[in-house]
C-alpha cells in the first residue's frame, strides 16, 4: 500500500470518528435537555418524576393527582429485517378512581367506513374489543356522539349510552378532534381509565400536557 493511500485511510477513519462522536454528543445533550425540561415540568406541577432505565428500555414515569403516566422506548434485542426496526415506543396514562362509570367505554381511532358484515362483523368487533380492553363478551354497542370532525377520526363503543354523554364533554371532544400526532385509544371501565398512544414516546411539555389535560378532563366530568 502506498504511503498516500495509508494516510488517506487514516484521515477517513479519523473523520468518521469525529462525525460519530459529534452525533453522539449532540444526541446526548438533546436527551439531557429533554429530561431536564420534563423534570422541571413535574416539579412545577407538583408531580413525582421517576426515570426508567433498563437494559433495553428507557423512559420516565410521572405521577399526578389520581393518574400515572409512562413514556417508554424499548428494543426487542433481536436483529430485524433490513427494512424493519426493533425499536418500539408508546406513552400511556392510567387512572384508578371510584368516579368512573360502571359500564365499559372504548374510544379509538377510525378511518373510512366499514361494511355491514352481520354476525361475522360482530364477532370481529368483539375480538377487537377484547384485545383493547381485555373484556370478553362485553356486548358493546356503537355510540353515535360528537360532531362530524370527531366522527371522522374516532369510533365509540359502550355498554351504556349515558356513560358516553358524561365522558364526551365539549372539552374532551375538542381535545380529541384537535389531537396532534398518533391518535389515542381510551379504555374505560369500572376499575380504571387508560389512554394509550402507540408509536410515540412523549418528550415535550406540549405533548405531556395534552395527555394529562385530556385525562383530567375525563376524570373531572
Amino acid at each position: 500500500m502506498k504511503m498516500s493511500d495509508l494516510w488517506l485511510n487514516v484521515v477517513v477513519i479519523f473523520g468518521t470518528g469525529l462525525v460519530v462522536g459529534a452525533i453522539f454528543l449532540v444526541t446526548s445533550r438533546t436527551k439531557k435537555c429533554q429530561t431536564e425540561r420534563i423534570q422541571a415540568l413535574a416539579q412545577g406541577r407538583g408531580w413525582a418524576y421517576t426515570p426508567i432505565r433498563k437494559r433495553l428500555t428507557s423512559g420516565y414515569r410521572l405521577e399526578g393527582p389520581g393518574w400515572t403516566l409512562e413514556a417508554l422506548t424499548w428494543s426487542s434485542g433481536h436483529s430485524p429485517e433490513p427494512s424493519q426496526s426493533d425499536v418500539s415506543q408508546h406513552t400511556h396514562i392510567l387512572s384508578r378512581t371510584p368516579s368512573l362509570p360502571a359500564g365499559v367505554v372504548l374510544i379509538g381511532p377510525w378511518s373510512g367506513s366499514a361494511p355491514n358484515l352481520g354476525d361475522f362483523g360482530r364477532m370481529m368487533m368483539n375480538r377487537i374489543i377484547e384485545r383493547y380492553l381485555g373484556v370478553a363478551n362485553a356486548d358493546l354497542q356503537e355510540a353515535a356522539a360528537g360532531g362530524l370532525n370527531f366522527q371522522r377520526k374516532y369510533k365509540i363503543y359502550a355498554q351504556n349510552a349515558e356513560d358516553v354523554k358524561a365522558i364526551l364533554t365539549l372539552g374532551v371532544e375538542q381535545a380529541l378532534s384537535e389531537w396532534k400526532g398518533p391518535l389515542p385509544v381510551i379504555k374505560i371501565n369500572a376499575q380504571e381509565m387508560r389512554i394509550e398512544v402507540e408509536g410515540k414516546h412523549f418528550k415535550t411539555e406540549a405533548e405531556i400536557l395534552a395527555l394529562t389535560g385530556l385525562a383530567e378532563m375525563i376524570l373531572s366530568r
